[in-house]
């Protein structure tokens, strides 16, 4: 059934985006954070916050720890879970200290942060001056204009919660990945009319859609866990993003299983996924792959990355979730190349090209 609901574009005080220095600076000379090289968010743990970021110097594999702090002198906050890279800038989302900072991509330096928010996911720019932020506490969408302060509206969900997102053409889609905060089943895939800011379709599909990719071929895939407590077996979703139809659902041998961190290498055409090893399939498969690419061989696989430009795999291991957790990369025929230790629970890869 079709959705139609409306922006309610209204201006409160609680979300602002502020351009003036509200972080004190600390007396270390500033980085330069070469290209190539990747952020590394790491997660911190919940309420204690120590979220951090790493910068991994791709060229010649040295890195900065404690980016943030070393260059701001304050902590990154509680739960850093995402980040972007835009016009030269970074946003990086810290989801229980409810906000977004913007940092220069160059140096790390802090340059304003969209304040207010309240259990902010992801971040995504549909044009030059504005983005929209997912949250997993709020049924809605919440839009920044990132060059003026305090002015934004909110995208009603029809009452789901949304997470990853993906932007093609004048449509986004946002995944319904967690039940928390919402009286409605978590199985759909929401989708965006951005030229009228407002849901304009909704697609069923298994619970727990965490991670959505789009293909060389304009195809979106959806990967489903199947619930925290593996209500329903997970499967791996194609959908035709001009109809907003499934054109084939792929279902995962072992009900028990929780596949996450759903990626696609730069070409389009091969799909990555972590289900305790790492998988690798074409998009053209018609079934989910029974070996593994890479085993995980006793490590704890938490998050994935692939290298634009290489097409190299970097996966971290988050260990006890307590001390530094370690990355690997890998090359594109599965061989180790090198790990190194990041921070306390490395959650996401951002690529600096």
């Amino acid at each position: 059934m079709r959705i139609i609901l409306y922006i309610s574009l209204v201006l409160l005080s609680l979300i602002t985006f502020s351009c003036n220095k509200e972080v004190p600076h600390i007396d270390e000379p500033l980085f330069v954070l070469d290209n190539p090289g990747v952020f590394i968010v790491n997660e911190g743990n919940f309420t204690f916050g120590n979220s951090s970021l790493t910068y991994f110097n791709i060229k010649d594999s040295t890195f900065i720890h404690d980016l943030f702090y070393r260059v701001n002198g304050v902590p990154l906050g509680d739960v850093a879970n995402y980040m972007t890279l835009y016009n030269n800038n970074g946003y990086v989302v810290v989801n229980n200290s409810g906000v977004v900072y913007e940092i220069d991509a160059n140096t790390g330096e802090y340059k304003g942060k969209i304040s207010g928010l309240v259990s902010p996911r992801e971040l995504i720019f549909i044009d030059n001056n504005r983005v929209l932020i997912s949250d997993i506490a709020e049924p809605f969408l919440t839009l920044v204009n990132i060059n003026s302060q305090g002015t934004y509206g909110k995208i009603d969900l029809d009452g789901r919660t949304a997470e990853s997102m993906v932007k093609t053409g004048d449509k986004l889609f946002a995944v319904n990945w967690s039940a928390m905060y919402q009286e409605k089943k978590n199985n759909m895939v929401l989708v965006i009319d951005l030229n009228d800011l407002k849901l304009m379709d909704s697609i069923e599909v298994t619970i727990e859609p965490n991670s959505l990719q789009l293909d060389k071929n304009g195809d979106l895939w959806v990967l489903c866990s199947g619930g925290y407590n593996n209500e329903e077996i997970p499967a791996l979703y194609k959908i035709d993003i001009n109809t907003d139809s499934v054109l084939a659902k792929l279902e995962f041998r072992n009900i028990a299983s929780s596949p996450g961190e759903l990626h696609i290498n730069k070409t389009g055409d091969m799909l990555y996924f972590i289900n305790n090893d790492i998988y690798k399939m074409s998009i053209y498969s018609d079934s989910i792959p029974e070996e593994p690419f890479i085993k995980s061989n006793g490590s704890v696989f938490y998050s994935l990355g692939i290298d634009p430009s290489t097409g190299d795999i970097y996966v971290s291991d988050a260990g006890n979730y307590m001390q530094k957790g370690k990355v690997f990369i890998y090359d594109t025929t599965g061989n180790i190349k090198m790990n190194f230790l990041a921070g306390i629970i490395p959650g996401y890869f951002c690529f600096k090209e």
